[in-house]
């Protein structure tokens, strides 16, 4: 509770909101806020404001009232819960059995999302390593012609190169002829 008290077991039309809705909707403690339950106005003061973690998987509303006080109205319910996959067949039977019960397995749903995430994580892996592989090649090419290009600090072992692979020491060319020209 961020404000006010919780109705506790009272039969009174009152409400607890929740504090982003009140925001939204700019309501305070004391307006009286009028619903439609099925075609019938019900009104309630607005009792207290409440902080709700959305972030969790528990069942959360925006709006509470006493049952009490909804106890002539018509109802809804809903709740949630978990069966091992060994007792999946038990919900057929309850559906059988109850034709208004409305069940949802998440079971399929929670299994596509883990599918795509895993291929999503493959993806970003498949970039990744492709990156890498680029970066390495983008590497290896800036310093290979740096390399095949610098000249020897020492012109001795330059000259014995040239005489050992029969080509020029500065541009590499086949006969050893060019490399006047090639120092001209």
């Amino acid at each position: 509770m961020t404000q006010g008290k919780w109705f506790g077991t009272s039969g009174k039309a009152q409400v607890s909101i929740e504090e982003g809705i009140a925001k939204t909707i700019r309501v305070k403690m004391g307006d009286v806020l009028r619903f439609n339950v099925a075609g019938l106005p019900v009104e309630a003061p607005v009792t207290s404001v409440r902080k709700v973690d959305w972030n969790s998987f528990k069942v959360n509303f925006f709006v509470l009232m006493p049952p009490d006080a909804l106890a002539d109205l018509p109802a809804t319910f809903i709740t949630s819960f978990h069966l091992p996959s060994d007792r999946d067949r038990t919900i057929d039977g309850l559906v059988a059995q109850y034709p208004n019960i409305t069940a949802i397995d998440t079971t399929p749903i929670l299994a596509q999302i883990q599918r795509t995430l895993a291929q999503v994580i493959g993806a970003v892996q498949f970039l990744f390593l492709f990156t890498l592989a680029a970066g390495v090649l983008v590497l290896y090419a800036a310093l290979g012609p740096a390399r095949a290009t610098s000249a020897c600090a020492n012109p001795r072992c330059c000259a014995r190169w040239a005489r050992r692979t029969n080509r020029c020491a500065r541009c590499r060319s086949q006969s050893l002829s060019r490399s006047a020209r090639c120092l001209a």
